[in-house]
């Protein structure tokens, strides 16, 4: 098990991540809700959409584009996650694999794809973001299984005021 930790105090935003040898990864991602937003993302009805937003604009660019150019959201939708609203999506991560390394057309090892699941949600003043290796696409009746496999490490988090 390898463990990273990274913390910009510069944006107020971090992300801790273990990955196994096997490939598993389960991670929390976190960034600070500028105290403007704050009250916006307390009203429960505009939670869909801030959280879409913050996903398009803050995530994608800070962790998912930085890795690959050509990251994408695959899916996404509003979810209910151990009694809270949250939203729900993957992310296709071209060459952005942690562990797995595969052939190019030349026989070159490079990074294998890597297709992240999500859950996000805000708690107080910040914004979170547990993520896992989902590995193949599941079919579109199926695609959401993987944040059962978070509800362990959700539970595991503390989350301080």
């Amino acid at each position: 098990m390898r463990i990273s930790d990274d913390f910009r105090k510069d944006v107020m935003a971090g992300a801790v991540s273990f990955h196994s040898v096997w490939g598993s990864l389960s991670a929390i991602h976190y960034a600070n809700i500028p105290t403007e937003a704050q009250a916006m993302f307390a009203e429960p009805d505009r939670t869909e959409a801030l959280l879409a937003a913050w996903l398009s604009n803050y995530a994608m660019p800070a962790w998912f584009l930085h890795a690959s150019p050509q990251s994408r959201v695959v899916r996404q939708s509003p979810a209910s996650f151990e009694g809270r609203s949250v939203l729900v999506a993957t992310v296709e991560i071209p060459g952005g694999h942690h562990a797995a390394w595969v052939p190019d057309d030349s026989g070159a090892l490079r990074r294998s794809d890597s297709i992240r699941g999500l859950v996000i949600f805000n708690e107080g003043a910040y914004v979170y973001m547990l993520a896992t290796e989902v590995g193949i696409q599941e079919s579109d009746d199926a695609w959401m299984q993987f944040v059962e496999t978070l509800k362990p490490f959700y539970q595991s988090i503390l989350f301080t005021v």
